[in-house]
């Protein structure tokens, strides 16, 4: 008679991590951005200046009546790996430098992954759109919406829409017109929120089977509305700042552009 064979006990499958970061690492690379659009817990964007970071925390420059100390901030950015996370930040200081700025001290507090976000860069756009409704919860098929862009990026967009009957998972046709080219895609809503401004709502959408064609005019878009941060340097914004260093003193600065370009609407998901 033969042996019973022996059957081993199934071993479970090692769990995916999710990539980890520090928060000193998260300051670091909020610095070398020099630029960082920061959400605040209304919905809301606000752009600041980054100068220098010590451990967690980091010094940076804001509107002076945006930005005040005890606020709570959030900032998402991606990896070299195109990896997206975000970073939770407080406000610690907010000191008075000039009637438009403040100076600000910011700690950051936590860094968590960001999957459910989308995983391309978001550029901060203007443009009209029309959404007509396809399948949603609350509108008839058909029903067109006025939105205006919010920000863009190769995988969606978000919206400000001025009808508060738009519901997560709504699919809508989206279409606009820019000198690239036209958009008209199928969209399907991922967020509402409250619009900055309190004007309507603010609609975060991602396209359902994007073509080539659609992906080629998205890019040229957000590359001519991206051309205010690729022009805005580290030596820019510290210029703008008062900040020189050595080099500058010695008559040396080469000539440079005084400071980002603001937008209304930078972007969320």
């Amino acid at each position: 008679m033969n042996p019973r064979p022996h059957i081993a006990s199934a071993q479970p499958c090692p769990k995916a991590t999710a990539p980890a970061m520090s928060c000193p690492d998260a300051a670091r690379r909020m610095v070398a951005a020099s630029a960082a659009d920061v959400e605040t817990r209304d919905g809301g964007t606000v752009e600041v200046w980054t100068i220098t970071s010590e451990g967690d925390t980091v010094h940076a420059s804001g509107p002076r009546l945006q930005l005040w100390g005890g606020m709570q901030l959030s900032w998402r950015f991606l990896d070299e790996h195109g990896t997206p996370f975000r970073a939770e930040l407080d406000v610690l200081e907010s000191r008075f430098k000039s009637t438009a700025r403040a100076d600000l001290v910011l700690q950051v507090r936590a860094v968590t992954s960001d999957r459910a976000s989308r995983a391309h860069v978001r550029c901060p756009i203007t443009g009209a759109a029309s959404l007509t409704a396809v399948n949603c919860e609350r509108i008839v098929d058909t029903d067109r919406l006025h939105a205006a862009f919010h920000d863009l990026s190769l995988s969606g967009m978000a919206l400000i829409v001025f009808d508060d009957r738009v519901r997560p998972g709504d699919r809508l046709l989206l279409r606009s017109r820019f000198m690239e080219g036209a958009i008209d895609a199928d969209v399907r809503v991922a967020r509402v929120s409250p619009a900055p401004g309190g004007q309507g709502v603010l609609v975060g959408a991602f396209f359902l089977d994007p073509t080539p064609r659609l992906a080629a005019v998205v890019q040229a878009i957000t590359d001519r509305f991206g051309q205010h941060r690729r022009s805005t340097t580290g030596e820019g914004i510290r210029e703008a700042l008062g900040i020189h260093t050595d080099q500058d003193r010695a008559g040396t600065r080469p000539s440079i552009s005084a400071g980002p370009t603001l937008i209304p609407f930078p972007g969320i998901a």
